[in-house]
């Protein structure tokens, strides 16, 4: 494990070994190629949530996806992480990339009631602001990260989208995660509570991108 200063913290992992078969003194002494992981934690300075009315927090988030109609009518609130991708060596081959947010609790009937738990890459630039809420879209509904609340973390694959991030030459890879229907009108908060890079939530079950690629 290693923390590059004060920011998310990365971890690498050695998975396994894959040893080429033939040519010279290959028996003997055979180049190793090592899958390695990369656990790359979002960015508690820059995770946040932006509601539809175009509020925003990002420090002490209090983390969240779906309605808040009990405070407005047809208020909708969105999570966005963001994940540093330096810690990915130039040249890298990456074979897989997940995804990984954790489900802490919920409020009302998320899921009944505004649909599966979608994800979208999106390019805000440095910092998040109210136009995040719906813009700045790379690739919309990139996947379902969940279809039901069940307490602990849920996964989806994401390894197209950090391709693109590095391709395109960003240094970061940023999602919003949302529900179809912004809200239902019924007047009931249909929440769920996330946790973010600060810990909001006090769990240390922190939003993780891992990434497993072979060493260029």
């Amino acid at each position: 494990m290693r923390r590059s200063g004060a920011g998310p913290i990365s971890m690498l992992v050695v998975l396994g070994f894959l040893v080429p078969v033939g040519g010279c003194g290959s028996a003997t002494n055979p180049r190793q190629e090592v899958p390695i992981l990369l656990a790359i934690e979002s960015d508690g300075a820059r995770d946040g949530f932006v509601r539809s009315d175009g509020f925003l927090r990002v420090v002490g988030s209090g983390p969240g996806v779906g309605d808040l109609d009990d405070a407005r009518l047809g208020l909708g609130l969105r999570m966005f992480y963001s994940f540093p991708l330096r810690e990915i060596p130039a040249g890298a081959q990456i074979t897989s990339v997940a995804l990984r947010v954790y489900q802490e609790d919920r409020s009302g009937r998320p899921y009944a009631n505004l649909g599966d738990l979608l994800v979208d890459h999106i390019d805000p630039g440095d910092a998040l602001d109210p136009a995040d809420y719906e813009g700045n879209t790379l690739d919309a509904d990139v996947g379902s990260l969940s279809q039901a609340f069940v307490r602990g973390y849920t996964i989806l694959d994401v390894q197209s989208c950090v391709r693109r991030d590095m391709a395109e030459g960003r240094t970061r890879s940023w999602f919003r995660l949302r529900f179809p229907r912004d809200s239902n009108l019924d007047g009931e908060n249909d929440i769920i509570i996330l946790n973010d890079g600060e810990n909001s939530r006090r769990s240390n079950n922190l939003p993780v991108l891992e990434v497993i690629y072979l060493r260029p």
